[in-house]
């Protein structure tokens, strides 16, 4: 579902069952998989040049981090370390949570 008021760029990718709430924004080949509620807008990846970036619990989520913890640790040989730091934010220490479970 797409409300009124929303923008979807070109070649974006909704998925079934995902609800696009009033006047939000979907980028240009964006694949949106979960609905848009909350935030403003959905980017097309949180992987930029500076590392993972965008709002903490919106665009940065604790499944994110799991994911891409995941992903990070199929490519360390058995037996490797992984060192993972953190500010003293709640965020900080939810996020840095997610990314050892997913580890």
């Amino acid at each position: 579902m797409v409300a009124d008021d929303c923008i979807v760029g070109t070649d974006a990718l909704i998925h079934p069952g995902v609800a696009v709430y009033p006047g939000k924004t979907v980028d240009a080949g964006a694949s949106v998989d979960s609905s848009i509620v909350w935030e403003t807008r959905r980017p097309r990846s949180v992987l930029g040049a500076a590392g993972v970036t965008g709002l903490a619990n919106l665009d940065v989520t604790p499944e994110l981090a799991v994911r891409l913890a995941m992903a990070f640790a199929s490519t360390i040989r058995r037996g490797g370390r992984v060192m993972v730091s953190r500010d003293t934010s709640r965020v900080g220490r939810m996020l840095a949570r997610a990314v050892m479970a997913g580890l």
